[in-house]
């Protein structure tokens, strides 16, 4: 292949990031793949990415605003803990972004399925919905983000 000036792609670095907990209380999907909403802070979905950088990898937790695509909430970790994605909501609560009884999809990580997270969601009055575990289109907007924000 040198010979012929040819060249291969290099493969992204790929790492798993939602792990499901087989304890956790199973949620319905209240979205249902609707990801259009009529008002903004009424309907939210979030997820976690890694992110490479020259001091290894970063975890980017993101609240999204299903109305107007915004990014209301997000926090960047070493980690992925329930910490990195209950951070981002309370940062999109906080600013206002978060309507009572609003809901919030994710998929099936066990950040977003601790006991933990659903007391956060609770206090700030807002519904948990949960896609399946491995169908990307199930928080095809939250991934459609990470795949722009990678490329």
């Amino acid at each position: 292949m040198a010979d012929n000036n040819l060249v291969t792609k290099r493969r992204r670095a790929f790492k798993k990031t939602t792990i499901a907990d087989p304890n956790a209380k199973q949620r319905s999907d209240l979205l249902q793949r609707r990801f259009n909403a009529a008002m903004p802070t009424t309907h939210l979905c979030g997820d976690i990415t890694y992110l490479r950088t020259g001091q290894g990898w970063m975890y980017l937790a993101t609240v999204i605003d299903l109305t107007t695509r915004m990014i209301v909430g997000w926090q960047i970790g070493e980690r992925m803990t329930t910490n990195l994605v209950e951070d981002a909501l309370v940062m999109a609560h906080k600013a206002g972004y978060v309507a009572g009884n609003a809901i919030f999809h994710t998929d099936r990580g066990s950040q977003y399925t601790s006991k933990q997270f659903a007391a956060a969601a609770c206090r700030m009055d807002v519904r948990l919905s949960i896609g399946e575990v491995g169908v990307c289109w199930d928080n095809a907007v939250a991934e459609s983000f990470f795949s722009t924000l990678k490329l």
